[in-house]
Protein backbone atom coordinates (compact mmCIF):
# COMPACT_ATOMS: atom_id res chain seq x y z
CA UNK A 1 0.00 0.00 0.00
CA UNK A 2 3.10 2.29 -0.29
CA UNK A 3 3.50 3.29 3.31
CA UNK A 4 0.01 4.33 3.37
CA UNK A 5 -1.64 1.83 6.15
CA UNK A 6 -5.21 1.65 6.82
CA UNK A 7 -5.38 0.28 10.38
CA UNK A 8 -8.13 -1.02 12.75
CA UNK A 9 -7.92 -1.38 16.94
CA UNK A 10 -10.21 -2.19 19.45
CA UNK A 11 -10.04 0.50 22.13
CA UNK A 12 -11.93 -1.05 24.47
CA UNK A 13 -13.55 -4.05 26.25
CA UNK A 14 -16.61 -4.52 28.74
CA UNK A 15 -16.55 -6.89 31.75
CA UNK A 16 -18.14 -9.75 29.26
CA UNK A 17 -14.79 -9.07 26.79
CA UNK A 18 -16.80 -7.71 24.14
CA UNK A 19 -15.54 -4.74 21.78
CA UNK A 20 -17.09 -1.56 23.37
CA UNK A 21 -14.62 0.88 21.01
CA UNK A 22 -12.85 0.43 17.93
CA UNK A 23 -10.67 3.26 15.53
CA UNK A 24 -10.13 3.20 12.05
CA UNK A 25 -7.67 4.71 10.39
CA UNK A 26 -8.05 6.04 6.90
CA UNK A 27 -4.06 7.17 5.16
CA UNK A 28 -3.94 10.88 4.07
CA UNK A 29 -3.71 9.34 0.59
CA UNK A 30 -7.14 8.52 0.58
CA UNK A 31 -8.51 12.56 -0.05
CA UNK A 32 -11.52 12.99 1.44
CA UNK A 33 -11.45 10.25 3.64
CA UNK A 34 -8.17 10.64 4.99
CA UNK A 35 -8.53 10.72 9.15
CA UNK A 36 -9.16 8.25 11.89
CA UNK A 37 -12.98 7.22 13.23
CA UNK A 38 -14.15 5.74 15.86
CA UNK A 39 -17.06 3.92 16.96
CA UNK A 40 -18.53 2.77 20.23
CA UNK A 41 -20.95 0.27 21.33
CA UNK A 42 -23.38 -0.53 24.36
CA UNK A 43 -24.38 -4.54 24.84
CA UNK A 44 -27.67 -6.53 25.90
CA UNK A 45 -27.27 -9.13 28.20
CA UNK A 46 -27.72 -11.23 25.17
CA UNK A 47 -24.40 -9.65 23.25
CA UNK A 48 -26.44 -7.64 21.39
CA UNK A 49 -26.65 -4.31 20.47
CA UNK A 50 -28.12 -1.88 22.18
CA UNK A 51 -26.28 1.08 21.18
CA UNK A 52 -23.61 2.21 18.56
CA UNK A 53 -22.15 5.73 17.98
CA UNK A 54 -20.88 6.18 14.46
CA UNK A 55 -18.30 8.78 13.83
CA UNK A 56 -18.74 11.86 11.17
CA UNK A 57 -17.97 10.86 8.04
CA UNK A 58 -17.92 12.61 5.11
CA UNK A 59 -21.03 14.98 4.76
CA UNK A 60 -22.34 12.15 7.22
CA UNK A 61 -23.34 13.76 11.03
CA UNK A 62 -22.20 11.75 14.51
CA UNK A 63 -25.11 9.56 14.97
CA UNK A 64 -26.26 7.12 17.66
CA UNK A 65 -28.27 4.29 16.46
CA UNK A 66 -31.14 2.48 19.07
CA UNK A 67 -31.67 -0.83 19.03
CA UNK A 68 -35.20 -2.40 20.39
CA UNK A 69 -35.86 -5.95 20.85
CA UNK A 70 -38.90 -7.79 21.90
CA UNK A 71 -39.23 -10.24 24.63
CA UNK A 72 -37.57 -13.11 22.83
CA UNK A 73 -34.83 -10.78 21.77
CA UNK A 74 -35.67 -10.52 18.32
CA UNK A 75 -35.19 -7.02 16.44
CA UNK A 76 -37.94 -4.42 16.55
CA UNK A 77 -36.50 -1.27 16.07
CA UNK A 78 -33.54 0.72 14.86
CA UNK A 79 -33.53 4.39 15.20
CA UNK A 80 -30.91 7.69 15.54
CA UNK A 81 -30.78 10.61 13.06
CA UNK A 82 -33.80 9.11 11.32
CA UNK A 83 -35.75 5.91 11.57
CA UNK A 84 -34.14 3.12 9.78
CA UNK A 85 -36.84 0.09 11.09
CA UNK A 86 -39.93 1.43 11.88
CA UNK A 87 -41.47 -2.00 12.95
CA UNK A 88 -40.41 -5.73 12.40
CA UNK A 89 -43.55 -8.64 12.36
CA UNK A 90 -42.79 -12.24 13.04
CA UNK A 91 -44.56 -15.58 12.13
CA UNK A 92 -44.79 -17.90 15.40
CA UNK A 93 -41.38 -19.83 14.31
CA UNK A 94 -39.89 -16.73 15.24
CA UNK A 95 -38.91 -15.78 11.43
CA UNK A 96 -38.92 -11.88 10.41
CA UNK A 97 -41.88 -11.87 8.06
CA UNK A 98 -42.01 -8.15 7.63
CA UNK A 99 -39.75 -4.66 8.41
CA UNK A 100 -41.08 -1.96 7.77
CA UNK A 101 -37.92 0.64 6.51
CA UNK A 102 -38.40 4.11 7.23
CA UNK A 103 -40.94 6.27 9.54
CA UNK A 104 -44.78 6.27 8.32
CA UNK A 105 -45.01 9.21 5.78
CA UNK A 106 -41.91 9.00 4.60
CA UNK A 107 -41.83 4.87 4.61
CA UNK A 108 -38.97 3.90 1.78
CA UNK A 109 -39.85 0.04 1.53
CA UNK A 110 -41.54 -3.16 3.36
CA UNK A 111 -39.44 -5.78 3.22
CA UNK A 112 -41.63 -9.08 3.30
CA UNK A 113 -40.20 -12.94 3.96
CA UNK A 114 -42.49 -15.41 3.68
CA UNK A 115 -42.51 -19.97 3.15
CA UNK A 116 -43.40 -21.21 0.11
CA UNK A 117 -45.10 -24.35 -0.38
CA UNK A 118 -44.30 -27.21 -0.74
CA UNK A 119 -40.82 -27.29 -0.24
CA UNK A 120 -40.88 -24.71 3.10
CA UNK A 121 -38.17 -22.65 1.15
CA UNK A 122 -37.63 -19.06 1.66
CA UNK A 123 -38.97 -16.14 -0.51
CA UNK A 124 -38.41 -12.56 0.07
CA UNK A 125 -39.54 -9.71 -1.73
Amino acid sequence: MNGNAYTRAVTGYDAAGRATGETVTIPSSEVGLAGTYTTSTIYAPDDSPWSVALPKLGDLATEILDYDYNDLGALNTVTGATTYIASTRYTALSERSVAQLGVDGRRVGTRCTARTEPDDRLSSR
